[in-house]
């Protein structure tokens, strides 16, 4: 299926009132949803366009780490929550967009949200978990079964707390989330069909924590690195592989330098639509609604845009040439007992009281 957007780019650039080379809404170049913000109001569902006269016109900066394309889900939903914003303000309001992590990438994005030199950034949620390990309860392998119960669980009361903890304590404000699929295994080297697959494989993961944790506990042999330097390393063989949902792997043209595709389900890779608290606090009240209502849809339609493009990721693995094996050729059994290390080591690092809340919430859930 092909999304086609409503807004195309036009140039412009980051800070509000600003000016630089991003792409954002406003010209005719093409290119349930949890509803609540840490310490704001629920987010509605209109997508009435508003007056513009009732907004002063501003711009602001959009980072996301991917090339932009209708099947990635990081620009998919920087996209989508663009246009909603420019389209609800009457076109006072427009966000430009830095693909290819122009103004940062991983940690260092972070830290720009953080520091209010970035505006928005659309990435994993994981980029914060060293330095909120709390939310790396959202990061524990084979903890969702599907996106549903991922979005469920970003509607909770726990996610709603980690959400009002970031905005106070990192000055981050989560405003929505996204599908970011489940991750895969790349590899030059073989498929997995079982544990016994991953023994000494160098995966290249990000340099987080609980993925270098996940990898080893099965084996293989986790390879903290750049996104950046991943291609290369593949070609060159410097590592064996790497672990990054389809869309990704697509997207950075994986498919060129790896043979072998495993969906193994080991993480789910949820992307949040991130803003600066101290941009966020220049907001009026009028204009912090519409960007919640923005992200709202922005979540909805992404979700539903992923679910429709999955098979057309895979044929394009496949037709590439790569051998694709999909979860119901995966043998979980010694997978699933490798990872209980993870969780037993996990259980302090993000609290015992706040992980014991969220395990008997998902316990609930499952029943």
């Amino acid at each position: 299926m092909t999304l086609v957007f409503a807004v195309g780019c036009m140039a412009g650039c980051g800070g509000a009132n600003g000016s630089a080379s991003g792409k954002g809404a406003g010209s005719d170049e093409k290119p349930s949803a949890a509803e609540t913000s840490a310490g704001g109001e629920a987010a509605g569902s209109s997508a009435a366009s508003a007056d513009s006269g009732s907004f002063e016109t501003a711009t602001y900066s959009l980072n996301q780490p991917n090339p932009e394309s209708e099947t990635d889900a990081f620009y998919t939903l920087s996209r989508l929550f663009a246009d909603k914003v420019h389209e609800k303000t009457g076109g006072a309001v427009t966000i430009n967009i830095y693909s290819n992590a122009q103004l940062g990438s991983g940690g260092d994005a972070a830290l720009g949200v953080e520091m209010g030199t970035i505006d928005f950034n659309v990435d994993s949620t994981n980029v914060f978990s060293g330095e909120y390990t709390k939310l790396a309860v959202c990061d524990l392998p084979y903890m969702f079964d599907n996106v549903n119960d991922v979005m469920e669980f970003c509607s909770s009361e726990y996610m709603q707390q980690m959400q009002a903890e970031m905005a106070d304590n990192l000055g981050v404000r989560l405003l929505g989330f996204g599908d970011g699929g489940f991750r895969a295994v790349w590899s030059t080297k073989g498929n997995i069909h079982s544990v016994a697959d991953y023994k000494g494989l160098k995966i290249r993961v990000p340099d987080v924590e609980i993925y270098v944790d996940t990898f080893n506990a099965v084996g293989a042999n986790a390879t903290p690195m750049s996104g950046a330097e991943v291609f290369t390393s593949l070609q060159r063989g410097t590592i064996d592989g790497c672990e990054v949902p389809l869309s990704v792997g697509i997207s950075q043209g994986f498919t060129e330098a790896c043979d072998y595709v495993t969906m193994d389900n080991h993480l789910y890779n949820l992307l949040s639509i991130q803003c600066s608290e101290k941009v966020w606090k220049t907001m009026s009240g009028e204009l912090q609604k519409v960007m919640l209502e923005a992200a709202a849809e922005a979540q909805e339609e992404q979700i539903k845009h992923m679910a429709d493009v999955q098979q057309e990721l895979i044929d394009t693995i496949v037709g590439d040439g790569c051998t694709y094996v999909d979860e119901n050729q995966v043998d979980f059994t010694g997978i699933r007992e490798a990872v209980k290390l993870v969780y037993e080591s996990w259980r302090s690092k993000i609290g015992p009281e706040f992980y014991d809340a969220c395990m008997k919430w998902f316990d609930q859930q499952r029943s």
